[in-house]
């Protein structure tokens, strides 16, 4: 009995010398779990259904592979220690959310509006809920890893430290305000959806920068805030020849652009001089 006590608690040691945690572990194992319910559902109602495309088949499969994948590299990835795994994880995550949003929300829409012409309501039902719980495990599992101990410091809280708190905020509230103002009707929908999700993401890890001392989320962070708010500028340039719902959210893509152009410079500012230690 004393042996295994011993046992284990060298076990838990291992655990926190990793920058990792238990509890940690076993939530990531968990999201790994639902991922792959959720991967299974899809994979299994887009194959056995004959009025798909088999190419339609292969881009769902992929695209909830690539949510799998993501749950797996997070739990491998506990407490950051292997560090090549964060910015594909990222790269990853830019490519999957989007696209999980947009096909959760078009099943959503399609089993709603009873519009049954590829898929039968059983099979609608089985891939919203496939994609939904691949989803909210992704989400969760990024929250986590964001959220539990790593190896990296906190920075020194500082003024700068508050107002990337502040921008975070603002971004992020943007975003939602653009999400409710596009009306599905609108040759737009999909572009900004993806657009805002993805502007969404950079603004988190931004945050995750702004506290943690990590030269990669530096560099990766920088990057994802820089392309996003390029792609929110895009959007949002023709807002003075347009009207209405439209016009607002082109006017609060305009400003989830400013709050990313924000958050770059606070973690540029803040972490510039830990590249070049």
């Amino acid at each position: 009995g004393f042996n295994k006590k011993k046992e284990n608690n060298q076990k838990a040691m291992s655990l926190k010398s990793n920058g990792s945690t238990l509890a940690e572990v076993l939530a990531h194992i968990i999201c790994v779990m639902c991922c792959l319910v959720g991967a299974i559902l899809v994979i299994y109602t887009a194959f056995s259904n004959e009025r798909l495309g088999v190419s339609d088949q292969r881009r769902l499969a992929f695209e909830i592979i690539i949510a799998l994948l993501i749950s797996i590299f997070l739990l491998i990835n506990c407490g950051r220690q292997v560090p090549v795994l964060l910015p594909v994880t990222i790269a990853l995550g830019f490519y999957w959310f989007p696209r999980g949003v947009l096909r959760s929300d078009a099943f959503n829409t399609n089993l709603k509006d009873k519009s049954f012409n590829l898929f039968s309501e059983n099979e609608l039902l089985q891939l919203v809920s496939g994609t939904t719980i691949s989803l909210v495990a992704t989400v969760c599992g990024v929250l986590i890893e964001i959220c539990f101990p790593k190896p990296s410091k906190f920075k020194k809280m500082h003024i700068l430290g508050f107002v990337g708190f502040v921008i975070f905020l603002a971004g992020i509230g943007a975003c939602i305000a653009v999400f409710a103002l596009t009306q599905k009707t609108t040759a737009f929908y999909s572009r900004y959806l993806e657009i805002t999700v993805q502007a969404a993401l950079s603004l988190l890890f931004g945050l995750d920068t702004a506290f943690y001392h990590d030269k990669t989320l530096v560099v990766v962070s920088l990057f994802m805030a820089i392309y996003a708010g390029v792609l929110c500028l895009d959007a949002g340039i023709d807002v003075t020849s347009s009207t209405g719902d439209l016009k607002s959210a082109q006017v609060g893509l305009l400003f989830v652009s400013l709050s990313l152009a924000g958050l770059s410079v606070v973690n540029a500012i803040t972490g510039l001089p830990i590249i070049g230690a």
